[in-house]
């Protein structure tokens, strides 16, 4: 784990956000967050990147790899606890009427889900995170790695 936590520290470019309490309102612009070289790929699922200005924070996103091998996405679910071990339940996304779960890369803290997923999420924003999973409102989660 410290290694990726070390690898992580080059920190990206600054850009303003809000972190709130897990299933606080996170809203950011929709422009890649940090540079390509921030961003680590973990389990070939996730995407994880550093949130700016929150030393230890993470945005937890999907890879576009894995997007790119889902259908069209119609629901998420996401687990109920603030802190999940590595491999333990972290989501569940239904695609063209299949449940997939998602387990967690890590043993990490919840901080916030994204509400933009937590709520009933519009087809055009699911459409989005299929699509655009880089974006930096895509992303699914704000964590920290312990």
């Amino acid at each position: 784990m410290d290694s990726v936590k070390s690898i992580l520290k080059r920190g990206p470019r600054t850009i303003s956000s809000a972190v709130g309490a897990r299933g606080g309102v996170i809203q950011l612009s929709k422009r890649t967050v940090g540079s390509e070289s921030a961003a680590r790929n973990l389990d070939g699922e996730y995407v994880l990147r550093p949130v700016p200005g929150q030393s230890g924070k993470f945005y937890l996103g999907f890879s576009k790899d894995k997007m790119a091998s889902l259908k069209d996405l119609s629901f998420i679910d996401f687990t109920k606890d603030n802190k999940v071990n590595k491999g333990d339940f972290l989501l569940s996304v239904e695609s063209a009427k299949t449940m997939f779960d998602f387990m967690s890369p890590a043993t990490l803290k919840i901080i916030a889900l994204n509400k933009k997923f937590v709520e009933k999420p519009t087809e055009d924003v699911l459409k989005e995170l299929k699509e655009k999973p880089e974006l930096d409102d895509n992303y699914l989660m704000v964590v920290e790695m312990d």
